[in-house]
């Protein structure tokens, strides 16, 4: 989607299931070093760095769509046991903070385990995340939840989790990553 809230022709064709997205920056240096630090070396001393980066660059829509909670986008127990932690949980914490938003609990929200989808080509990715994760309703009934990722590549995570949201009643869903990679030329 654009920033003026006319969806790309794709987008248009067939309507993802959140209401937004939008990418604070590009995933290219130096910025994809930090945040491969901190995602795949555990240096928790990028947390700062990053989530100033991201919260220096909001979606101009976000104060109009009235947030009831925030939600880091999950990882499975696997690859959470695996990495220590889930880097996009502190910079949903960072942005709930910031914005006076409860962060939803990462016990509320379910992810089996699949491959990482950083291994995976454009159109393994879709299929990979599919039915990926489980939700308890009772925390995103009637709710307008704003989803936050460290990278949003292909966006297939972004959109299985928002149509789970969706399906569980959530009101409205929108995304907010901190990166994505520039399109190719």
């Amino acid at each position: 989607m654009s920033t003026g809230g006319v969806g790309c022709g794709k987008c248009q064709q067939r309507p993802p299931p959140f209401e937004r997205l939008w990418t604070s920056v590009y995933y290219a240096p130096p910025i994809s070093s930090m945040i491969y630090a901190f995602k795949h070396r555990a240096d928790l001393s990028m947390l700062l760095p990053l989530g100033r980066l991201m919260l220096a660059h909001p979606p101009p829509w976000l104060g109009d769509v009235n947030i009831d909670t925030v939600l880091a986008v999950p990882l499975s127990k696997e690859r959470r046991l695996f990495r220590g932690f889930n880097q996009s949980e502190g910079l949903a914490e960072a942005i709930g903070r910031v914005y006076g938003w409860p962060v939803l609990s990462h016990h509320r929200v379910f992810r089996r385990h699949h491959v990482p989808q950083s291994l995976l080509k454009r159109k393994e990715r879709r299929k990979n995340v599919k039915n990926a994760f489980v939700i308890e309703k009772q925390y995103v009934n009637k709710r307008k939840i704003l989803l936050v990722d460290d990278v949003a590549t292909t966006g297939a995570t972004l959109e299985e989790l928002a149509r789970t949201l969706k399906a569980a009643g959530a009101d409205a869903v929108f995304c907010w990553a901190l990166s994505h990679p520039p399109m190719k030329k």
